[in-house]
């Protein structure tokens, strides 16, 4: 079944979202556990913020992100500390994988970073996760963690959203 993705609608958790919890599965217990106890008390409190995804007013996925810090090479400036945006959850629903709906929630993100000015979107991936997140401009910080993963069963990734072309065309047709 394809998607419309004009039916998809994200919002923050809400106290009376219990009943959307409750039946949500996605092949992971501690991202499961998380949705239901923790993700509503970490955003009240503003730890993070927890955004569920409906399609046609069923729940599908949801996201967590989070202020974070990445060390960055600056050719001038050397290693630097640059605040980036960190998705300390993510998942899509087991009835909905493969569909569409992960990538929309990571174009979604996107947006949101740019719309706020982060350059960087960081993630600790499951091992099993990091080629799709590869495919989808995530990179590896450490280029060997993909092929095995550090002891906890993850990858640290990231993904820089500053545009180079972009960049050089506007300044180009400035000049030009």
């Amino acid at each position: 079944m394809t998607i419309d993705h004009k039916k998809i609608s994200v919002r923050q958790i809400r106290l009376n979202d219990c009943f959307h919890l409750k039946s949500f599965t996605c092949n992971n217990r501690s991202i499961e556990a998380f949705l239901k106890n923790e993700a509503y008390p970490s955003t009240i409190e503003m730890d993070a913020s927890t955004s569920l995804v409906f399609y046609e007013n069923e729940l599908v996925g949801f996201f967590t992100l989070k202020p974070d810090k990445i060390e960055v090479e600056d050719e001038e400036e050397g290693i630097k500390h640059v605040i980036c945006l960190e998705i300390s959850r993510i998942a899509t629903s087991s009835s909905y994988q493969g569909r569409g709906i992960g990538t929309f929630m990571l174009l979604h993100i996107v947006n949101l970073a740019r719309s706020v000015n982060y350059r960087y979107i960081v993630l600790d991936a499951l091992i099993e996760k990091a080629d799709w997140y590869i495919n989808r401009n995530f990179i590896p910080l450490v280029e060997s963690e993909h092929i095995v993963s550090n002891e906890h069963g993850l990858v640290y990734m990231y993904r820089d959203l500053y545009d180079v072309e972009l960049v050089e065309t506007f300044y180009d047709e400035l000049t030009g």
